[in-house]
């Protein structure tokens, strides 16, 4: 009836559509402030999340459904500071990132109703799939940022990540036609980089500029030029189809 998960080393309370009102007492009684709503693992078949309007101190939530849920409540939840919605059914519903001024970290796919997400100066841990613009200006502003992740995107390259000062791990998947990493030498707190599934990718010289570098994995990329600072070469893990020439 209440049970709890453990999701990055915080307390979910995954919350069960048949026992909410219980659900919502046990959270009161043990301060517990993080929820988990899941049609996958947990037992949610509502198709909304409206009782939500009763508990606004939530501050971290998790969304996990295969099928539409309106989740438009979230608009009204100002304490949050983690949000991550994973709807596998076509979803457009509009979310105003204007009302999480405590944004830290966010998880979702990118819709054309979403507001003001370049202006959430708070975050520090963003992941984005299905990213439709054609490079990353539009988010040079979250200056914060230490971990970016994008997926499943259109983009062509990567400007505008050079104001992204505090990035220490960045990871790119599916991304077929980003063929350059040009401006990326200038996040110098740069400390991870995974890259999959991109093989317009050839040339990963910008990447020896990267004094803390320490981790880079490339990941069915096809065929990638030897880096002329060839020390950096102890730094990458090839996996899947990935070769140097």
């Amino acid at each position: 009836m209440n049970e709890i998960k453990q999701i990055d080393n915080s307390k979910f309370l995954m919350i069960d559509s048949d026992f909410i009102e219980e659900n919502l007492r046990f959270a009161k009684v043990n301060k517990l402030d993080n929820f988990l709503i899941s049609a996958r693992i947990g037992n949610y078949k509502l198709k909304d999340i409206n009782f939500l309007i009763d508990y606004p101190q939530i501050e971290k939530l998790y969304i996990s459904v295969y099928e539409y849920i309106d989740y438009q409540i979230i608009n009204s939840l100002q304490n949050l500071h983690t949000l991550s919605i994973d709807v596998l059914a076509n979803d457009n519903q509009k979310i105003d990132f204007s009302n999480f001024p405590k944004l830290e970290k966010l998880s979702f796919d990118w819709r054309l109703k979403e507001e003001n997400l370049d202006n959430v100066r708070t975050l520090r841990y963003l992941t984005i799939g299905k990213f439709k613009k054609k490079d990353l200006t539009y988010l040079s502003k979250l200056n914060k940022i230490e971990s970016l992740g994008i997926f499943q995107s259109q983009i062509k390259s990567l400007n505008g990540i050079n104001e992204l000062t505090n990035l220490k791990k960045l990871c790119i998947v599916l991304c077929p036609k980003l063929s350059k990493l040009d401006g990326i030498s200038a996040c110098e707190n740069l400390e991870e980089l995974i890259i999959a599934n991109a093989k317009n990718i050839n040339d990963i010289n910008e990447l020896s500029k990267l004094k803390k570098l320490r981790k880079i994995r490339i990941e069915s990329c096809g065929n990638i030029e030897i880096p002329i600072n060839k020390t950096i070469l102890e730094k990458i893990e090839l996996v899947g189809a990935t070769a140097f020439i």
